[in-house]
């Protein structure tokens, strides 16, 4: 590239004809103008000068483009010191381009090239041709300088946070996107937990009035075993008493029995009998009265 042309090459050679002068002043400037470059704000307050490449220049065209450029919208109308002047502040705004190594470097010729775009446009708006090739040419220069002033900023921001420890910060935003993933998964689980414990107290009654029957139904069995046993207790005991009455009674038949026999039952009859005529004589023998 080119070594950077002096701020002085631009301005000497300005053309001092009245008419072109005159020319220049009569027409409007209805693209990029001299006071739209002078009112734009200091961008380089907040650039870093480094050391970085500049991969700005590709966006430029080649200096033959420039002079077959010049040639083609400087026609022959034009004066010569007006066509050279227009050659020179274009051939410098490339070689300014050009020879910036780094994007400090190029935005050092900003006001400058701005400049020289502002006085260049109502010169090439009063020609036949070529407005729309100059009006392309100057939205490349503003675009290099947009780009220039962005990575010059980027390359501030990341010196300027040089000491943050991205590896851990990737590390971080993993964990938390997996701790992020746990909650919902968890959260969807307990969401379906909530609505299933819903649907158990929905059911809550029946568990209760089940509950209900079933304690009165023991409270039944209950009282219907204590029926039972207190029945069965008294049927046992009567059973019981009646059955020693019986073995009372059956020892004393068994006694009567053998004293029956002791007692010559037997002979009962005869001696009854006997007794019975006995008892006839005597009525019979005894005197009448």
């Amino acid at each position: 590239m080119n070594e950077g042309p002096s701020e002085q090459g631009s301005t000497m050679n300005f053309p001092s004809e009245a008419d072109d002068a005159q020319e220049v002043s009569n027409e409007p400037n209805d693209a990029i103008g001299a006071s739209d470059v002078n009112n734009k704000p200091n961008e380089t307050d907040d650039i870093v000068e480094d050391d970085c490449p500049l991969p700005l220049v590709e966006y430029l065209p080649s200096s033959p483009y420039v002079q077959n450029f010049i040639h083609r919208i400087l026609g022959p109308s034009v004066a010569p010191r007006r066509r050279r002047f227009i050659a020179e502040e274009m051939q410098d705004i490339f070689d300014r381009i050009s020879s910036s190594k780094s994007p400090i470097d190029l935005l050092a010729h900003r006001d400058h090239i701005l400049g020289a775009l502002g006085l260049l446009w109502p010169m090439i708006n009063t020609l036949k041709s070529g407005r729309t090739e100059f009006q392309e040419f100057a939205t490349i220069i503003q675009h290099i300088f947009e780009l220039a002033t962005s990575f010059s900023r980027n390359v501030a921001f990341v010196g300027e946070y040089a000491h943050v420890d991205v590896d851990r910060i990737n590390a971080l935003i993993t964990q938390y996107e997996q701790c992020f993933a746990t909650i919902k998964t968890m959260s969807l689980r307990l969401t379906e937990l909530n609505s299933e414990l819903a649907d158990a107290n929905a059911i809550e009654v029946d568990v209760e009035k089940a509950e209900k029957e079933a304690e009165e139904a023991t409270k039944r069995a209950h009282e219907m075993r204590q029926q039972f046993e207190s029945k069965t207790s008294a049927l046992k005991a009567r059973a019981k008493d009646l059955q020693q009455s019986l073995d009372q009674q059956f020892d004393m038949e068994i006694g009567l029995r053998h004293a029956r026999i002791d007692a010559n039952e037997a002979i009962l009859p005869k001696l009854i009998e006997a007794r019975n005529l006995g008892f006839s004589q005597e009525k019979e023998n005894s005197p009448v009265s």
